[in-house]
């Protein structure tokens, strides 16, 4: 709902994203912060959890839902488009920053929002959010009262609506009244809170849904004699009187070319109009007026604004951003002018650079290099005339929480009785002042120094390095659980992880069960898992041991790969190889391995030479953690045999070697003390924050070394690593 992203089931759940389409997280469509994120029935409610993308999600943060005409988008990346916006609120009654969704859902989510408050009405009044009055019933502020009411009424209940509070009552066994009965809105905060009502009956009730009950058309800035215009759109629901518009104050405000009475018959507003509204003013003026719609049935006010300068129209600034905005204006003085834009600091100082010399045509400048959340002002002179002033203020820095997690993923496999792997992954922040939450579900355990284990952890604002471990082996299972990094405002990001507990298997494939046959391009079955055979198969004249062997095909274009995954790891590949015949050509392959299934390789050995005498060929010291698969790719020459493949199961070391952008060693805090761990003599280097040296020293094992507080980089063998001392 908030991307036009299509994610697959049970994939791409977020931890990193830079993007819109990286991947989807698990939205609290209404914040958990407002009630206090305390993990109860509301945060599991599965009438307010929406997948979303993660990106835009990222950019709603904890805003309040709300309209925003000069809001900012993300930025599109192919088809995936975001579908909501953020800016300062343009809806009459509030002035803050909010996130406008895709008209698309603005029903659903006011139906979300009307059952909340609806299902929590006991505990709603501690709840803390501008769309909220902190009472009970009607538990809403009014501007957010009339903005869900209009949202509900212009975006009637969806098919996708009504199957997913099925959905949901299949899990929770309750469900959205608001959805199943949709005009019980207006009988509890709408225009038929006086009337009772009955469960399935038809609504008749007569409802102006458009515009809202209060709200404001701005027209805009204009040079004098110069006409500003506006539509308003009229629309009701089972309205049976006529409606009439009245204006009351300036009288240059027009509507439909008049400043009297217009009438709108019942029918032609229960099909919806358009209302024209125009100011035109021979001298400057900053003039209002109050437009009103009614009947003896429904009634509704629209604020009208318009200004009228002496001089150049300054327009509000649009693509407002945390360090940046677009000055705007009307080019009064030919398309051969030059302005000059003059911009201020909220103490009326011009900022470094400025004025500066915009063309009049071109009626926008990009402002950039500007502080976060501050207030500043601009305005244009040309000759002796000049603008009226604007202010605008720069958004607050966009959240972020990340998790970063090995390339393989976080899976992890061991056999029962065995200590489990510890895989490593961290938190990533930007613009966080709190601690973060980081919580896993599931038979999982996390820690910051290896020591204490636990399924909640709290880690600095900066973001740190964290570990992950199945926390019972005792039997064998899959376990899956998911890994959550939050703030008491901030929803945040979440992972999966998956722990595959399962008996040591000895893998050794030795052919002897299969059938003979010619060289094959299928599937076949060996005795440990299938295989795929390209241009491969099985024969009896070579072998290492028993009867068969695998043989390839003279060209070289041969190969053999796994379709099933080896469970617990690799710690070595081995196998047996010779060169069919002395009179043919030299054959070469390469080993590879796959931690995916099989959708990426990675090669293990490269250009094999063979000759005629059969060989063991081993590779040891892998430490792949997880599922595994290999495959023999021939790159040159012509036939061989290949016998008794091996692959033995990853072991757990006393020190587990971090699998981690390619480290050999790792460096963590415990408590005041920095630990570091390293299988191998390693040259390790500790800086501050300052990038100073403060420790230099060669270890191999593990290393304590006592350091103030703070937060420091540890540097080795080509890589770094930040560790925050607490």
């Amino acid at each position: 709902m908030y991307a036009t992203t299509s994610f697959p089931l049970g994939q791409k759940h977020c931890g990193n994203y830079s993007k819109v389409g990286d991947c989807v997280n698990r939205e609290h469509s209404l914040p958990k912060s407002w009630w206090g994120s305390t993990k109860d029935e509301r945060y599991s409610d599965g009438f307010h959890l929406y997948p979303t993308d993660g990106y835009v999600n990222n950019q709603r943060a904890s805003y309040p839902f709300g309209e925003c005409a000069n809001g900012e988008y993300v930025e599109p990346q192919g088809t995936n488009r975001p579908l909501g916006k953020l800016g300062t609120s343009t809806y009459s009654g509030y002035t803050g920053k909010v996130f406008e969704p895709d008209d698309e859902y603005k029903g659903d989510f006011a139906r979300t929002y009307f059952y909340m408050v609806t299902c929590y009405n006991n505990t709603v009044a501690n709840w803390n959010s501008p769309m909220l009055a902190e009472n009970k019933y009607p538990a809403f502020t009014t501007w957010a009262m009339n903005m869900l009411l209009e949202w509900h009424r212009q975006d009637p209940v969806s098919e996708k609506e009504i199957n997913r509070n099925e959905a949901v009552y299949a899990k929770q066994r309750n469900r959205n009244p608001y959805i199943d009965y949709p005009e019980l809105a207006e009988h509890v905060w709408g225009t038929q809170t006086s009337v009772g009502w009955v469960p399935g009956g038809v609504s008749t009730t007569p409802v102006l849904i458009h515009p809202a009950a209060t709200s404001t058309l701005d027209l805009g800035i204009a040079p004098i004699n110069t006409t500003l215009s506006g539509t308003i759109t009229v629309k009701g629901q089972n309205l049976t009187k006529d409606l009439t518009v009245s204006l009351s104050g300036n009288h240059s405000f027009k509507v439909n070319g008049t400043n009297g009475n217009t009438t709108i018959t019942a029918a032609d507003a229960n099909n919806g109009v358009t209302l024209n509204v125009t100011f035109i003013y021979a001298a400057a003026i900053t003039a209002t007026n109050t437009l009103t719609i009614s009947s003896s049935e429904v009634s509704a006010t629209v604020s009208l604004m318009a200004q009228v300068v002496d001089g150049i129209p300054a327009q509000a600034a649009t693509n407002v951003t945390d360090n940046s905005f677009t000055a705007n204006w009307t080019n009064v003085s030919g398309s051969s002018a030059t302005y000059q834009l003059y911009v201020y600091d909220s103490a009326d100082g011009v900022l470094d650079g400025y004025p500066k010399n915009v063309t009049a045509s071109a009626q926008s400048y990009n402002v950039t290099g500007l502080d976060a959340n501050t207030t500043y002002k601009y305005k244009l002179t040309y000759s002796t005339i000049e603008s009226n002033v604007v202010t605008v203020t720069t958004l607050v820095p966009t959240p972020v929480i990340g998790i970063s997690e090995p390339t393989a993923g976080l899976t992890i496999s061991c056999a029962p009785g065995e200590a489990s792997p510890i895989l490593e992954a961290s938190v990533y922040t930007e613009n966080i002042t709190e601690d973060v939450d980081v919580d896993v579900t599931g038979n999982f355990e996390l820690s910051l120094n290896k020591t204490t284990w636990a399924q909640s952890i709290t880690i600095d604002p900066e973001g740190e390095t964290f570990y992950v471990r199945i926390k019972d082996t005792s039997s064998a299972g899959t376990f899956n659980g998911t890994i959550t990094a939050s703030t008491y405002s901030l929803d945040g990001t979440n992972i999966d992880v998956t722990g595959i507990v399962a008996e040591a298997k000895t893998f050794i494939e030795d052919w002897e069960d299969l059938t003979t046959g010619g060289y094959w391009t299928k599937e076949v079955q060996g005795n440990m898992c299938s295989w795929n055979f390209d241009n491969a198969g099985i024969w009896a004249d070579t072998h290492k041991n028993g009867g068969l062997s695998c043989r390839f095909g003279k060209n070289a274009n041969s190969s053999i790969y796994m379709l099933e995954d080896k469970l617990n790891g690799a710690s070595t590949v081995s196998f047996y190889a010779a060169k069919w015949s002395d009179s043919e050509a030299t054959p070469k392959f390469d080993v590879m391995i796959s931690t995916d299934a099989g959708t990426t390789w990675t090669a293990i050995a490269q250009d094999v030479e063979l000759d005629a005498t059969w060989k063991q060929y081993s590779y040891s010291d892998l430490k792949i953690q997880g599922n595994v698969r290999l495959k023999i790719q021939q790159t040159a020459g012509a036939r061989f045999n290949i016998d008794d493949i091996s692959i033995t199961d990853y072991k757990v070391s006393t020190i587990i070697e971090n699998v981690v952008n390619n480290r050999t060693w790792d460096a963590y805090a415990n408590g005041r003390y920095m630990i570091l761990e390293s299988s191998k003599a390693t040259d390790f280097e500790v800086y501050d924050i300052d990038a100073r040296l403060v420790k230099r020293i060669t270890s191999n094992g593990r290393t304590s070394l006592t350091l103030p507080v703070g937060m420091y980089i540890v540097s080795a063998d080509g890589a770094s690593k930040k560790v925050i001392v607490k």
